[in-house]
């Protein structure tokens, strides 16, 4: 992997990271777009810089960057996760072909992306001044890399608001879309928003999802629902060495994973 520098007082930095090991557990990182080093990133963006940082903090705490459906089986069978770590990028904006691709590949790994599926190569309207989301030739780059393709729902919508017809043509008609695009239907969700609920976690199920990640913080060890599995949120608030005060953090310390409901009443402001 190419080593990256943090910057300022790198060698400090480096030195206090270095000292941080993992806690036990596993941990996925939740990333949107990856812009350019010349450009000011957005609350939820990363430069390219910035994310090649994160990934060097993971190799040197000892992090091993596996697939999400890699997690989601372990989980299934109450296997250990210690050491893993999986990288996703939800509505699959432009950057992560142009940019988190190379990144991530320099790494020696794959990442998941996370489809909105009725919105390929537009404005995603629920995220205005974002960048176009990827058409079908740039999702098919990322297949032929070996990126997992999951699914963001149809329409990107507050699936907690969602009558059950509406849940179900999301879910199910998200999944049905994208195997025809890709060959293959996807087991993996990502909620927009995070938002999710019984109801929300059933139509999921029932449509053929094996697992699902929210946008709540915590670590992924044995036991904890395959449909409520969280994720670190990752932007540009988040630097080298706070990512890695946050991984050697027990799961003990991220409390608040597994609610059974987290919608726009729940939570002071949600992600794209």
């Amino acid at each position: 992997m190419r080593h990256v520098r943090l910057g300022h007082r790198a060698p400090a930095a480096w030195q206090t990271i270095r000292r941080r090991r993992a806690a036990p557990g596993g941990v996925v990182l939740g990333y949107h777009d990856v812009v350019a080093d010349d450009v000011t990133p957005g609350r939820w963006d990363v430069t390219v810089s910035q994310l090649r940082r994160h990934l060097r903090v993971l190799e040197v705490m000892g992090l091993r960057i596996v697939g999400l459906d890699d997690i989601a089986r372990r989980l299934h069978r109450g296997e250990p996760l210690d050491g893993c770590a999986a990288l996703t990028f939800d509505d699959a904006l432009a950057g992560v072909r142009t940019r988190a691709l190379e990144a991530v590949a320099g790494a020696g790994a794959t990442a998941t992306v996370f489809v909105v599926s009725d919105h390929l190569g537009t404005s995603p309207p629920w995220w205005p001044g974002a960048p176009h989301t990827l058409d079908a030739a740039g999702i098919e780059t990322l297949v032929r890399a070996g990126w997992t393709i999951g699914s963001h729902t149809r329409h990107h919508p507050n699936l907690v608001a969602c009558c059950e017809t509406t849940l179900a043509d999301e879910l199910a008609g998200s999944r049905r879309l994208l195997a025809d695009r890709c060959g293959t239907a996807p087991d993996l969700l990502a909620y927009p928003h995070g938002y999710h609920d019984a109801a929300v976690r059933k139509a999921a199920t029932e449509a053929g999802y094996t697992a699902a990640v929210t946008f709540l913080n915590g670590r992924v060890t044995p036991g904890i629902d395959p449909m409520r599995i969280p994720r670190l949120t990752m932007g540009a608030h988040l630097g080298a060495p706070r990512l890695a005060l946050h991984l050697a953090r027990i799961a003990g310390s991220w409390p608040d994973h597994q609610l059974d409901r987290v919608g726009p009443d729940d939570r002071a402001e949600g992600t794209p």
